[in-house]
């Protein structure tokens, strides 16, 4: 509203009430000074509400049709925006070049769409190094298939006459033969099985991680666990070979992992016997300086005493590995005397105590509050604890005060073999 408007508007009840306090009581006798002025008032007051009423109204509709104009104008905005690119996508298409007709590949659904020639060709190289070296230096591998049905009978005689000790049987000296006989026809039979036991976050249960490990499948179907053949198979020379065949194998499940889009991590159990080995090293330091977008998924798991072990010659690898970006479990912990800041510094991101200890009475960590003590020193370290062996409800209703972050055991999944679809989404 223009201000001529806003002046004229407020002329129309500023007069009349200046008339009617000034000339009422002369109208009307009976009317006393005080009344007129207070009627005058009322009628100002009355027209000065009209008068905001009117302005704001104008006001409103000022704005609607400016808002109105607002909303046209991005509509034609936006429209001569869309004709922009489409002019930019036909201008780029003028200027590239056809691509010439490449012929669709074979199918290889043993290969990653995304994987690179030079990866492939480096792991090809690799693994097949690894097997001629390991074949080259067991060559009774090949010939032991003609014993190898009365050797596992042996075996499987052994482990089921001990019960709960098979693991003292077959490592008694009757039954040692048979056993190497046993992992030497399973291997060159490619009778390896892989097996993942899930690492759960606490409380949610998600997987995080998946434990890899191996088992040797004999002819009758039995299958040796690790603490049944690593003995022997370390006692032989043929630890090694193993470790090879359990470390691409946890390979490949990351790969499959990744492809599904499925974020989670792999613990690969390895001994220090393979990383001794020389040639293991440098061939396997090569194929990961090609693969290094693995680290942070894939993690070697080693028994407290072989990555403590001052006199071991796997120490070098542990650095190389370290220096490639690749972190540490420490498994199979038996004492508390270590240091957190150490193990940091040995890139060791992990470490796994067994529930069966902590809960033990006495125990050998000293109880629940030695425990959580070194969670917290763990922590400060950017190390997290893993408890392993949880089988029942009852047993992680006990290590409740331990606020544990992650979990593992019988009671959140055995190992299993890795189904078409495993590992499963968290």
């Amino acid at each position: 509203m223009p201000v001529i408007a806003h002046v004229l508007l407020a002329l129309v009840y500023t007069v009349p009430a200046i008339a009617i306090a000034l000339t009422l009581p002369h109208s009307f006798p009976s009317v006393d000074r005080l009344t007129a002025l207070v009627a005058g008032a009322l009628v100002f007051l009355f027209g000065a509400i009209l008068h905001e009423v009117a302005a704001r109204q104008q006001r409103d509709r000022a704005l609607a049709r400016w808002l109105a104009r607002l909303r046209s104008g991005d509509e034609e905005l936006a429209a001569g925006l869309d004709q922009l690119h489409a002019e930019l996508r036909s201008l780029r298409g003028a200027a590239r070049p056809e691509p010439a007709p490449v012929p669709a590949p074979a199918p290889a659904p043993a290969l990653d769409a995304g994987r690179d020639v030079s990866a492939l060709v480096a792991e090809l190289r690799t693994l097949r190094g690894m097997l001629a070296r390991e074949r080259a230096a067991a060559p009774a591998l090949a010939e032991a298939e003609a014993p190898a049905e009365a050797a596992a009978d042996a075996v499987l005689n052994a482990v089921l006459d001990a019960g709960p000790t098979a693991a003292g049987a077959v490592r008694a000296a009757p039954a040692a033969g048979a056993v190497t006989a046993a992992i030497r026809a399973a291997l060159s039979g490619d009778r390896v099985d892989i097996c993942i036991q899930p690492v759960v976050a606490l409380p949610q249960r998600k997987h995080r991680f998946y434990q890899v490990t191996a088992r040797l499948r004999l002819d009758d179907g039995l299958e040796l666990g690790p603490e049944i053949y690593l003995p022997v198979a370390r006692r032989d020379g043929l630890v090694a070979f193993i470790d090879n065949l359990l470390l691409f194998r946890a390979i490949q499940l990351l790969r499959e992992a990744e492809r599904r889009g499925q974020q989670v991590g792999f613990f690969c159990a390895v001994t220090a016997d393979s990383l001794a080995d020389r040639a293991f090293v440098r061939q396997f330091s090569q194929f990961m300086a090609h693969n290094a977008g693995l680290a942070d998924k894939l993690m070697f798991e080693l028994p407290q005493g072989e990555l403590f072990d001052p006199d071991g010659d796997a120490r070098p690898m542990l650095a190389e590995l370290g220096r490639l970006g690749f972190r540490f479990v420490m498994g199979e912990v038996a004492h508390l005397d270590f240091d957190a800041p150490d193990l940091a510094a040995r890139h060791v991101r992990y470490v796994k105590l067994d529930a069966g200890l902590i809960l033990e009475q006495p125990s050998p960590f000293g109880g629940l509050d030695s425990v959580l003590a070194l969670k917290h020193e763990l922590e400060r370290s950017a190390i997290d604890l893993i408890v392993d062996g949880i089988a029942t409800e009852q047993q992680l209703v006990e290590l409740l005060d331990l606020r544990l972050d992650f979990g593992q055991g019988a009671l959140f999944g055995e190992p299993r073999p890795p189904q078409p679809s495993a590992p499963r989404r968290p």
